[in-house]
């Protein structure tokens, strides 16, 4: 409802913002390096984070401040992004691997296994049943959710730092990136 908005950074801290009255309402702790992205949650009740080495975990919060989970990656992760109905939140790592996980129990849904080198991004169709996925092996892939199953597509030369699925609200308003 844009009522929130979430930064994080270098420090290794997520900090929660009140546009209202811009200010600070919450100061997220518990990475060890650098936070690389946050997300809500579509009803807002929660926020992901991705952390870089030597973290290597996605960190699962409440809004509120309360740390739910600490999902674990053995590489960086990079990437949050949860589903339409905010059941599932879906991670990208440099393990060469994107994961799914039950929210807000934090149970891990499935590995989803097949990109040989970093995996940069990850973003859910509009229905939830799709994940998309880009890498720096140079292939975007588009898994069923329900099954774990992928259809490669072919045609970039090199790494493949995003990709936006169609039909989805774009839900990433601002990067900076080493700003002071």
């Amino acid at each position: 409802d844009g009522r929130l908005i979430a930064t994080a950074g270098d420090d290794g801290i997520v900090r929660v913002w009140s546009t209202r009255r811009g200010r600070l309402v919450r100061v997220l702790r518990g990475h060890t390096g650098a936070v690389l992205d946050v997300a809500f949650s579509p009803d807002g009740s929660f926020v992901a984070s991705a952390g870089d080495s030597p973290d290597m975990t996605a960190r699962l919060w409440s809004t509120r401040g309360r740390q739910f989970h600490v999902l674990r990656h053995r590489g960086p992760v990079v990437r949050v992004d949860f589903s339409p109905d905010g059941r599932i939140l879906a991670t990208a790592s440099g393990d060469e691997m994107a994961r799914l996980w039950k929210v807000p129990s934090g149970a891990l849904i499935r590995t989803l296994r097949g990109h040989t080198q970093f995996v940069r991004d990850v973003e859910f169709g509009s229905d939830g049943r799709r994940l998309l996925t880009t890498s720096d092996d140079g292939d975007v892939r588009i898994w069923n959710t329900r099954t774990g199953g992928s259809r490669v597509l072919r045609g970039h030369f090199g790494t493949v730092q995003y990709g936006r699925a169609m039909g989805r609200p774009h839900r990433r308003v601002l990067r900076a990136h080493g700003s002071r």
